[in-house]
């Protein structure tokens, strides 16, 4: 349960940040939808053997 309560507050922080006015996490960045430009962060994505699927 700890892991869900963890993940909520590192989508929360994101969220706040913009709300206020604030500076981007530096993760944020593959989080955004320019992230599908990324091609070096999208042929990572695609190589790894995970797919994410729980």
């Amino acid at each position: 349960m700890e892991k869900f309560r963890l993940s909520a507050r590192a989508a929360g922080d994101p969220c706040a940040r913009a709300v206020v006015g604030g500076p981007s996490p530096s993760f944020a960045g593959v989080l955004s939808l320019a992230r599908y430009e990324n091609k070096a962060l999208m042929d990572e994505l695609e190589s790894a053997a995970s797919r994410g699927l729980l």
